[in-house]
């Protein structure tokens, strides 16, 4: 399913939180999900997805 298929505007940021290091990267993510909020404050709803791949 896609939300844009639904009228919904989709922002996919694909910034890479785990460099320098994995340890952080939450961190490093939840920087980023402020920002494109404070810059979307219309939004209705955010998701937050990590690949957690570590070996």
């Amino acid at each position: 399913m896609c939300l844009k298929q639904y009228g919904k505007e989709v922002i996919h940021d694909k910034t890479y939180h785990d460099y320098p290091s994995y340890n952080g990267s939450y961190d490093r993510s939840l920087t980023t999900l402020k920002n494109v909020l404070n810059q979307n404050q219309d939004g209705e709803i955010a998701i937050d997805l990590h690949r957690d791949a570590v070996r």
